[in-house]
C-alpha cells in the first residue's frame, strides 16, 4: 500500500506539483481505469473531459485516490483528489515510479549481447552500435549505420545504409528506415524511371518509431527526425522531409516529399502534399489533406486544411 501523501511528495519531486484534498490516511494498493475501476486503487480523468461526465456511474466514495486538474470541484464519488496540472502525465509518472514491476522483464528476443544480436540478424561489420543497444530478432541493419546510446530497436527492422539514430531512441517492429523514397523522371515516350536517392536519414535523439513505419532516404539532403519526435504506427514520410523537435504524427499520416513540420506539432491522421511547410505548434486536425502552408501556432482541419483559430495563447 502508497499513502497519498507519498505519491504527493513524488509528484513535487518530479516537477509535477500538486494538491491533496479528501480523508487523511488514504492509500491505494495500485491503478486503474475509470472506466473499470478497482476498489482500493488510483485513477484520473483525461485533461479533456471532466468528471462530471461521468458521475452518474459512481456513487459517494466510490473512488479511493482521483487525479483531477486543478480547474475541477472535488467530486462526491471520490474519497481523495489530487488535483494536478495535468492528470494523464501524473497518472502514467505514478505508476511508473510506485507500481511498474515490469522493469526487470525483457522482451522476447531483444538483446545487448553483441553475439547474440549477430546470431539472430544481420549486422555489417561496419555498423556503429552504442553502449546498451538492444536489437531484436529478424533485423537488417546495413553498413554505414550509426545507433546511439540506450536505442532500442524491436523485431523485423531494416535500417539501410546512410542513416543515423541518435540515443535512446526506440523502433518498434516492422519499420524501415532508409528505403530509396518515389521519385522518377518522365522520358521522351512518357516512360518512367525512378531515380536514384544519395540522401540519407538522420533520426535525433529520444524519437519514438512506430510499428511498420515508413521512413525514405533523401534524393540528396538527409530525411531529417529531430530530438524527442514521436512517430505513430503505419505512418509514411517520404524523402527529404524535416520533422521539428518534439512533433506528434499519429497513424495513418502520409507525409510527401520534401515537406518541413515544425517544432512541438500535433499532426492528426493527416495527408500532406510535397513541398508543403508547416509552422512551429501548429495542429492539424482528424483527417485533414495539406495542400498549402500552415502558418506557426494555429489548429487547422478540412480537406483542403485551413486555419480556424490559434492553438495556444500568446504569452
Amino acid at each position: 500500500m502508497v499513502l497519498a501523501e507519498d505519491l504527493q511528495r513524488y509528484l513535487a519531486e518530479h516537477g509535477m506539483p500538486c494538491r491533496f484534498q479528501g480523508a487523511s490516511g488514504i492509500s491505494v494498493d495500485g491503478f486503474s481505469s475509470l472506466f473499470h475501476y478497482r476498489p482500493g486503487t488510483m485513477t484520473f480523468i483525461v485533461p479533456e473531459r471532466s468528471f462530471s461526465d461521468y458521475a452518474a456511474d459512481f456513487q459517494p466514495g466510490e473512488i479511493d485516490l482521483l487525479l483531477l486538474t486543478q480547474q475541477e470541484p472535488q467530486p462526491e464519488a471520490a474519497k481523495a483528489v489530487l488535483f494536478v496540472e495535468d492528470p494523464r502525465a501524473a497518472f502514467f509518472g505514478l505508476i511508473e515510479g510506485f507500481f511498474d514491476h515490469s522493469a526487470s522483464e525483457e522482451i522476447t528476443g531483444i538483446t545487448s549481447d553483441p553475439q547474440q544480436q549477430r546470431r539472430q540478424s544481420f549486422i555489417a561489420p561496419s555498423a556503429k552500435l552504442g553502449s546498451g543497444v538492444k536489437i531484436g530478432v529478424g533485423c537488417v541493419i546495413e553498413g554505414n549505420v550509426t545507433i546511439g546510446d540506450g536505442t532500442v530497436i524491436h523485431h523485423q527492422v531494416t535500417i539501410r545504409n546512410g542513416t543515423s539514430i541518435g540515443k535512446n531512441c526506440t523502433i518498434y517492429s516492422g519499420a524501415q528506415i532508409g528505403e530509396r523514397g518515389y521519385n522518377y523522371t518522365v522520358g521522351p515516350n512518357r516512360e518512367k524511371h525512378m531515380i536514384k536517392h544519395y540522401g540519407g536519414v538522420r533520426i535525433g535523439d529520444d524519437v519514438h518509431i512506430g510499428e511498420n513505419v515508413c521512413i525514405s532516404r533523401g534524393a540528396i539532403d538527409d530525411t531529417t527526425i529531430c530530438d524527442g519526435v514521436k512517430i505513430d504506427a503505419l505512418v509514411h514520410i517520404a524523402h527529404n522531409c524535416v520533422i521539428g523537435k518534439n512533433s506528434m504524427i499519429l497513424v495513418p499520416t502520409s507525409v510527401s516529399g520534401s515537406a518541413e513540420i515544425g517544432e512541438d506539432c500535433h499532426i492528426a491522421a493527416d495527408i500532406i502534399r510535397n513541398q508543403v511547410k508547416i509552422g512551429d505548434r501548429a495542429m492539424l486536425g482528424l483527417g485533414s489533406v495539406v495542400v498549402k502552408d500552415i502558418p506557426e501556432n494555429v489548429i487547422a482541419y478540412g480537406n483542403p486544411a485551413r486555419p480556424v483559430r490559434k492553438r495556444f495563447e500568446e504569452a
